[in-house]
This record gives C-alpha cells, structure tokens and sequence, in this order.
C-alpha cells in the first residue's frame, strides 16, 4: 500500500479527485480469478469507481509503464498516462 501511495495521489481512475487514503485497493486480474496482490496488479481506485468495475462491467487494464486502458460497457475506451507521482 505504502510502495502505490508514492505513485499515486488519487483514484486511478482518469478525473476522479477521490484521495488516496480514501481509495481501495483493487486487482487489476481479480484475487478471485488469480491476480496477485502486487505492484503489478494493484491499482487505488475510490469507492464509486470499485463498484463500477465489479458490477457495472467496466473494464481495466494496466500497461508498463502505469499506463491504464479503461473499456465501459459500451466499447467507449479511455486511456490514461502513467500517474502522476507524488514528489520524492
């Protein structure tokens, strides 16, 4: 938790203000389908935006470099940039 919180300052999700500190953390492949909890899947995202990918169909992808690749239900996609990280 502590290594994602210097990476990110909000909900990964693109435009959310939602802190940090009131964000979930969520698994990119789903603990239940065998995601790992690790840097590599882990992705902070606020409570809304937590239930809009379990029940809502959205879905998320993480590139190499932090990159996301959100997919709505409707085949509208969004693509983020890598977080903006907090200063050392």
């Amino acid at each position: 938790r502590r290594a994602l919180r210097g990476l990110y300052r909000t909900c990964a999700i693109p435009g959310c203000s939602t802190h940090y500190d009131r964000c979930k953390l969520h698994h990119i492949i789903w603990w239940r389908h065998g995601g790992r909890t690790d840097l590599a899947n882990l992705i902070p995202v606020c409570v809304h935006h937590h239930h809009k990918i379990h029940d809502a169909g959205w879905n998320i992808t993480l590139g190499a470099n932090r990159e996301l690749t959100l997919t709505l239900p409707d085949g509208t996609i969004h693509n983020t940039g890598p977080p903006n990280r907090l200063a050392a």
